[in-house]
């Protein structure tokens, strides 16, 4: 019974650890966007540690499907228009 729980542990350990690491590599991927596009505000919404939920998925997601999802470029589009960064 004991080396089920350890198999487990591990596993779950595996399952953490891996989304750890996607998470991270995503959210330096968006920052590597954010300088490749010239984008003021996809930069500053990537470097402020909250929005690492979001950036880090999305960042995995860009690299996967090889671009930004339409929701992100619109949201950064108006951010733009409100303020213009650049």
């Amino acid at each position: 019974m004991a080396l089920m729980k350890e198999l487990f542990e591990g596993i779950a350990g595996l399952i953490i650890m891996t989304a750890v690491v996607l998470t991270v590599l995503g959210a330096m991927y968006w920052l590597w966007l954010a300088v490749q596009m010239g984008s003021v505000w996809m930069f500053v919404i990537g470097v402020i540690p909250i929005f690492v939920i979001v950036t880090g998925p999305v960042g995995v997601w860009s690299y996967v499907s090889g671009s930004l999802p339409e929701w992100v470029t619109n949201a950064l589009a108006g951010l733009n228009q409100i303020w213009p960064g650049n």
